[in-house]
C-alpha cells in the first residue's frame, strides 16, 4: 500500500467516524490534525466513540510520519475495534445506522480518476463497516453504472431519478390555507 492509498484510506476513516457520530463535530471540519484532538466534545447515540477517533488520528500521525507500515497496522487496529463494537454499537441507534455521502464527493465520478480512487475507498470502508450506504447527487447514468458496478447495495438518490417539482412558494402555500 503506497502512501496516496493509505491517505486516502485515513481521511475515508475520519468521514466514516464523522458520519457514525450522527454529526456531532466541530465546526471547522471533520479531520482531527493529533491524537489528543481526538477527543470527544459531545456524546454520540452509540456511546463513546474516543477509542475510534483516537486510532483513525494515531493512523493519521503515523502515516504523516512516513510511517506507512505503522499507519496500515494502526487502521487495521479500526477495522477490529470497530467489529468488535458493533454488535453492542448498532442497536443503540438501529434506525440511524447508515450514511450519506455528500452529493460534491459524486460531482466529478466518474469522469476523474482520483475522485473514483476516493469514492471507492470511502464506499469500501463503509461497506466493510456495514454501514448503509446513501449516495447522494448522482445525475448521470455514467454515474449510476459506476456505483452499480462494485456497490450495488448501495442506495442512490439525486436528479438523474427526480427533479425537483414545484418552487418552495408552491410547496409552501398549500400548508399556509390550512
Amino acid at each position: 500500500m503506497n502512501q496516496r492509498t493509505l491517505n486516502k484510506a485515513v481521511i475515508a476513516s475520519f468521514i466514516a467516524l464523522s458520519a457514525v457520530s450522527f454529526g456531532h463535530r466541530e465546526a471547522g471540519g471533520i479531520g482531527f490534525p493529533s491524537a489528543a484532538a481526538a477527543e470527544p466534545v459531545k456524546a454520540s447515540k452509540l456511546g463513546d466513540l474516543s477509542p475510534f477517533r483516537k486510532i483513525a488520528a494515531d493512523t493519521a500521525v503515523l502515516v504523516d510520519q512516513g510511517n506507512l507500515a505503522g499507519g496500515k497496522a494502526r487502521i487495521k487496529d479500526l477495522e477490529l475495534a470497530w467489529d468488535d463494537a458493533e454488535p453492542s454499537l448498532k442497536p443503540r441507534a438501529a434506525a440511524d445506522w447508515h450514511t450519506a455521502i455528500a452529493p460534491e464527493l459524486m460531482a466529478a465520478v466518474p469522469r476523474d480518476p482520483r475522485a473514483c480512487v476516493v469514492m471507492s475507498a470511502l464506499l469500501d470502508l463503509l461497506h466493510a463497516l456495514d454501514v448503509q450506504i446513501v449516495v447522494n447527487g448522482v445525475e448521470t447514468k455514467a454515474q449510476l453504472q459506476w456505483l452499480s458496478a462494485s456497490w450495488p447495495q448501495a442506495l442512490v438518490q439525486g436528479f438523474l431519478f427526480s427533479r425537483p417539482k414545484a418552487g418552495l412558494a408552491n410547496v409552501l402555500a398549500p400548508s399556509c390555507e390550512s
